[in-house]
């Protein structure tokens, strides 16, 4: 089944390329910490389907579609599945993908 472990460790490995998208950006330093939640649908496969931004505090869209380009390449085990209702969504092709919505944040080094 789902395995919220399973998800983390795919993202952290992917941590380094974002990293290198929020270190793309060409803002001031500050000391805020920025935050993005990126909400994707892992489809049967393992592949993300979707993936789109919400509560984004980046200013930069580069930064941000950036790190959506990131989420869209990752691949989880194939044949993930959820028993969460309300996680579970159809594809266009009639499969079922689980959606989740993951929070990624920057700060200061």
């Amino acid at each position: 089944l789902f395995d919220k472990q399973v998800i983390d460790n795919v993202i952290k490995s992917h941590g380094n390329e974002l990293m290198g998208c929020y270190k793309t950006r060409h803002l001031k330093k500050s000391n805020e910490i920025e935050r993005i939640t990126v909400k994707f649908v892992i489809a049967k496969d393992g592949r993300v389907y979707d993936a789109i931004a919400k509560e984004n505090t980046f200013e930069s869209q580069k930064v941000t579609l950036c790190i959506l380009n990131v989420f869209t390449k990752m691949q989880f085990p194939a044949g993930m599945r959820t028993d969460i209702k309300r996680d579970s969504v159809t594809l266009p092709d009639g499969s079922k993908g689980i959606e989740i919505s993951y929070p990624v944040s920057f700060g200061v080094e």
